[in-house]
């Protein structure tokens, strides 16, 4: 299963609601920690932190304490964050803002680092995988910020496998990058124009 073809049946889904692909958070820089992330992260056994720090000034990060956690945050800072697929609902009484993080690859899903700055620009925030790509334990130690929808059996649909705690509060930084550069706009020859 393809990132194209997880993408399209999260469309599907969204077919009545406001989505926009590849969606950047606003500005160019930002720094993908958390202090919720940090602590899943900092988790015995968690292989995400084997893998960053192997190799590194960072390797055993873990059993050398708090300190170490701001050298971690440091190693975390990432560049623009663009959203695999951003969907507003079209609704007055549910309009929630839903992230998806699309993931085809375990290499992919324990190698990026920069997902949990995406709970800031939605309410709800899923990684959308294909079946079968994380375990139930892998799907279980995720932080409650995070959900996961997976791709059937069939590969026709899409089933929720862990619904994320909702959260409050949108950084409008992704309302602006939609205002500016993906909305279409009508001038007075009725030609359509990017904002």
């Amino acid at each position: 299963m393809t990132a194209p073809e997880i993408e399209k049946l999260i469309l599907d889904k969204h077919w009545k609601d406001f989505c926009v692909t590849q969606c950047k958070t606003g500005g160019t820089w930002g720094s993908a920690w958390d202090q919720t992330y940090l602590e899943w992260l900092m988790s015995p056994g968690n292989p995400v932190l084997s893998r960053l720090v192997s190799g590194s000034r960072w390797e055993g990060v873990y059993e050398r304490g708090h300190a170490d956690k701001w050298m971690l945050r440091d190693l975390l800072k990432q560049s623009a964050a663009i959203m695999d697929v951003w969907v507003l609902r079209r609704s007055w009484t549910d309009g929630r803002a839903i992230c998806y993080e699309i993931k085809v690859s375990r290499s992919d899903f324990f190698g990026d680092h920069k997902w949990p700055d995406y709970w800031h620009y939605c309410n709800q925030f899923f990684f959308a995988v294909p079946n079968g790509l994380l375990s139930d334990d892998e799907i279980n130690r995720l932080p409650a910020q995070s959900g996961v929808i997976e791709v059937n059996g069939t590969g026709s649909g899409l089933r929720i496998r862990k619904t994320p705690c909702s959260m409050q509060g949108i950084d409008e930084g992704v309302f602006r990058y939609i205002l500016m550069w993906r909305a279409q706009l009508k001038d007075g020859r009725k030609k359509v124009v990017n904002a």
